[in-house]
């Protein structure tokens, strides 16, 4: 009883492991450049202004659970976009964009 009690919990730490490892990956390590893009659209269109607006500002946070980019826009203010994963670890990034 006690060795199977012992394996399951090695076998949960593992996985438990394998998971950090891959969101430490996927969301801190690897190329965010797709994530930026959609976050300046996401900004220059919440701003009502799209590709004519001019960004000022651009400074960023990325963490293991999301991304956020806070956007200063000519004539239009302060801007905070957060980038998330519907699923923690897997599916693309969705995007809200919001005013501070």
């Amino acid at each position: 009883m006690k060795s199977g009690l012992r394996r399951a919990f090695r076998a949960l730490t593992f996985v438990l492991l394998g998971l950090t490892l891959w969101l430490a990956w996927t969301n801190v390590l690897s190329d965010d450049s797709a994530v930026r893009a959609q976050a300046e659209e996401k900004a220059r269109a919440f701003a009502g202004c799209n590709a004519t607006c001019r960004v000022l500002d651009m400074h960023g946070d990325r963490g293991m659970l999301s991304t956020e980019v806070i956007y200063t826009i000519d004539k239009a203010g302060v801007v905070v976009v957060t980038c998330r994963r519907p699923q923690i670890a897997f599916g693309d990034h969705v995007c809200v964009a919001a005013k501070p």
